[in-house]
């Protein structure tokens, strides 16, 4: 399979589990997986899942304006780099707007 074709398929299950089921983003990463979340380090899939998990908002609306992506030296994988905005908001609040790399 073509490699952009599969990250334009990862990146949009990805931000719909966001979105829809926090809970299974832990699928998606490995004990060894990294975050920087607002300037905390996060390592490994519990950590991360409980970080993507701790947030009360009801709806989540991304926009992603870049992707670059590099074949890895780790079992045939690939490194991707995303920069976007991510749009939280919260109840009846104004939202909060993150930009992501």
């Amino acid at each position: 399979m073509d490699q952009a074709v599969l990250v334009d398929q990862f990146l949009k299950l990805y931000y719909e589990m966001l979105v829809a089921k926090p809970v299974d983003l832990g699928k998606l990463y490995r004990e060894g997986s990294r975050l920087n979340f607002e300037g905390e380090k996060i390592r490994g899939r519990e950590s991360i899942l409980a970080q993507l998990t701790s947030h009360p908002f009801s709806r989540c609306k991304h926009s992603i304006t870049t992707v670059d992506h590099n074949a890895s030296d780790n079992d045939g994988g690939l490194l991707e780099f995303v920069n976007g905005v991510l749009d939280f908001v919260q109840q009846d609040r104004e939202g909060h707007a993150l930009n992501f790399s």
